[in-house]
């Protein structure tokens, strides 16, 4: 028979408490790696569009007579930009995806609205996958004394999931195609014309994959 001083039996007795307490809240361990389930949040292209990179098509229709800046003789301005991306994060997993969703997110600091077209493209720039279009809401510059003091963008976001068919036919994927429209035809707006080459648009896209990790 072993006796155990009081004094021991106290320091025991507590660290049985701790431990118990400590494991209370765990789950059981999986049984297999393939039971491990992980979420990657990664970027995948941004875009930043100012004045200067637009251009117009046809002839002059607004405006006209008016003594505003040449662009702004024309009902639309338009901005196109092509971005490389790397989707190899995606694919590594492709045959694990449990879920893939792309976030746009759009700051915009024009006072206008616009519309935003994105499309995944192959290495000779063929088209292979368009998101559908994001309306871009506009900004509110505060003008005072003639002075540009402060933007608040219009903030504009899209969330698209991808199935399996739709992560399969991007996979050759090399570019991201952004095509903007920005809509001049609000008189309104006529005198920010001057502040039109301080302002800009973000755009940033994101995916998240949630996947189950392979055997290893």
């Amino acid at each position: 028979m072993i006796i155990i001083p009081k004094r021991h039996l106290f320091v025991l007795m507590l660290g049985v408490v701790m431990l118990t307490s400590c494991l209370s809240g765990l789950q059981p361990l999986p049984d297999t790696l393939e039971d491990l389930d992980l979420s990657l949040s990664i970027p995948v292209a941004k875009a930043e569009i100012g004045l200067s990179g637009t251009y117009h098509k046809g002839l002059p229709n607004i405006n006209l007579g008016l003594n505003v800046p040449d662009w702004a003789k024309y009902d639309t301005l338009y901005f196109t930009d092509t971005v490389a991306v790397d989707l190899y994060k995606i694919f590594e997993n492709s045959d694990n995806i449990k879920y893939l969703a792309f976030k746009i997110n759009i700051w915009n600091q024009f006072p206008v609205k616009g519309h935003l077209n994105i499309h995944f493209a192959d290495n000779a720039g063929n088209i292979i996958y368009s998101f559908e279009p994001v309306e871009i809401k506009d900004g509110s510059p505060i003008i005072r004394n003639g002075d540009l003091l402060l933007i608040r963008s219009g903030y504009s976001k899209a969330n698209v999931e991808f199935d399996l068919t739709k992560i399969e036919s991007i996979r050759v994927a090399s570019f991201l195609v952004f095509e903007m429209k920005i809509n001049l035809v609000d008189k309104e707006n006529i005198y920010l014309f001057e502040y039109f080459d301080q302002f800009k648009m973000d755009c940033q896209i994101g995916a998240r994959i949630d996947f189950i990790l392979k055997d290893i």
